[in-house]
C-alpha cells in the first residue's frame, strides 16, 4: 500500500488531481482507515470544489484523529455548502488545536460578519494581522 500512496502523493504534488484522487480511492478501498489518504482525498475534493465529497473524506479522517488542518478544511467545506453553524464549530475547533490557524480566524470573521455579529467577526479578523 505504501507504493500506491506514494504514487497518489506524487500525482497530487504534480497537480494531477484526478489521477491522485483515483489512486487514493483505490487505496481506501482496501484500507478505509488510512488517515493520510482520507485527508489528501478530502483536500483534493476541496481544491476541485466538490465540498460534499470533501466533507465525506475529512469527516472520516477526523473520526480517526482530528487536527487543525482537518478541522479547518471541514470548516471551509461546510462554509461552501452553506452550513455556517457547522463551519463555525469546526473553525473554532481548528483554533483550539492551533491558535495560529489564520484561515480559521479569517473565515470565522467572515462568517460572523455575514451573520451580523460584527464585534465577534472583527475580533477574529484582527487575529489575521
Amino acid at each position: 500500500m505504501t507504493e500506491l500512496f506514494n504514487q497518489a502523493l506524487q500525482a497530487q504534488l504534480a497537480n494531477k488531481l484526478t489521477l491522485a484522487l483515483t489512486l487514493y480511492k483505490q487505496l481506501l478501498a482496501t484500507q478505509p482507515t488510512h488517515k493520510d489518504s482520507l485527508f489528501n482525498a478530502g483536500l483534493i475534493c476541496a481544491q476541485i470544489q466538490d465540498f460534499n465529497q470533501a466533507i465525506y473524506y475529512l469527516s472520516q479522517a477526523a473520526s480517526i484523529q482530528k487536527n487543525a488542518a482537518i478541522c479547518s478544511l471541514l470548516g471551509l467545506s461546510y462554509m461552501n455548502t452553506q452550513q455556517s453553524k457547522k463551519a463555525i464549530a469546526y473553525y473554532q475547533e481548528a483554533i483550539i488545536f492551533d491558535d495560529q490557524e489564520y484561515m480559521a480566524h479569517n473565515h470565522l470573521g467572515i462568517l460572523y460578519c455575514q451573520n451580523h455579529e460584527y464585534k465577534k467577526g472583527i475580533q477574529y479578523l484582527k487575529k489575521c494581522n
